[in-house]
């Protein structure tokens, strides 16, 4: 029996939901209805039946859940023991990251990688996002965390469960230092600093919809650091994700945007990329680490 079509199964049955199990699985909706319908025809029963909202199982499906679980574990654990048994695990991997708190999130197990196994370098990289697209592109990054939106149609993705606030950055002297936040009406009216990414701009446009075409802009970024600059200098005030960067700056302050504007922390490698063993085994501890339901 197929380990990933268990997998697929033992998510439906945990999230009781298509459409979800299959965004966690990063495929399309009809190819997991497809798989799982040739596992019954395969197994000759019904696992799941209907209910009001969700998907349930039948007694043969809640049996099958059980194994499924059983056999999974037992595969994972013998992976594992191989390993660590008739391996070092050694190499580089090359990790590139946009400054965000979910880059925090990605060090931390990176840290936890490099304990359990100390022969692997990191070698780490910070820059603006089409950058690092591009060192992926040529190879020279073989994993990178991102800020949506991105287009990742040529990329294997795993969505963190975190999410960054969009707001500005005014200096703490600034009459706007007061509020707790700022309306998209009153930042229309504002004087503004944009990013260079062309998917943020376009996403920060739809925000003031006909206004769009009459804002005020000073100047566009591309990192994070030349951001701070001008809004120092009082150049305009920039449209940021908050970061860091942005948390440690003492004489500034983030005022988020309302209504809220989030976005999602995204980690990506290449399709049909050959990734080294190094490399491989931290993608793998990254998809157990967010996405639990399907270990």
């Amino acid at each position: 029996m197929d380990l990933k079509i268990l997998r697929y199964f033992l998510t439906v049955a945990q999230t009781k939901n298509i459409t979800k199990a299959a965004e966690l699985l990063h495929i399309t909706q009809p190819t997991l209805s497809r798989q799982l319908i040739l596992l019954e025809e395969s197994l000759k029963v019904k696992l799941f039946v209907k209910e009001k909202r969700t998907i349930g199982l039948t007694d043969e499906g809640k049996l099958l859940k059980i194994r499924a679980r059983e056999i999974l574990d037992l595969a994972d654990k013998t992976v594992q023991e191989i390993l660590d048994e008739n391996s070092v695990v050694s190499g580089e991997i090359a990790v590139g990251c946009v400054e965000s708190f979910g880059a925090q999130e990605i060090y931390q197990q990176m840290g936890e990688f490099s304990s359990k196994f100390p022969n692997v370098v990191f070698n780490l990289f910070t820059a603006s996002s089409e950058e690092l697209l591009d060192k992926m592109e040529h190879g020279t990054i073989d994993i990178c965390l991102l800020l949506e939106p991105v287009d990742t149609t040529n990329f294997n993705v795993i969505r963190l469960s975190h999410y960054e606030e969009w707001g500005i950055l005014v200096r703490n002297d600034d009459t706007l230092a007061k509020q707790n936040s700022i309306s998209v009406k009153e930042l229309s009216q504002k004087t503004l600093i944009l990013p260079m990414k062309k998917a943020a701009i376009n996403e920060i446009e739809n925000w003031f919809g006909k206004n769009k075409y009459k804002l005020n802009v000073a100047a566009r970024y591309n990192v994070v650091n030349s951001v701070v600059y001008s809004a120092d200098n009082n150049m305009g005030y920039p449209i940021v994700i908050n970061c860091p960067i942005i948390d440690r700056c003492k004489d500034m302050k983030f005022l988020p945007i309302e209504p809220i504007k989030r976005t999602q922390s995204v980690v990506l490698w290449k399709k049909n990329r050959n990734l080294n063993s190094a490399s491989s085994l931290f993608v793998k501890t990254l998809f157990r680490h967010y996405n639990p339901v399907l270990y």
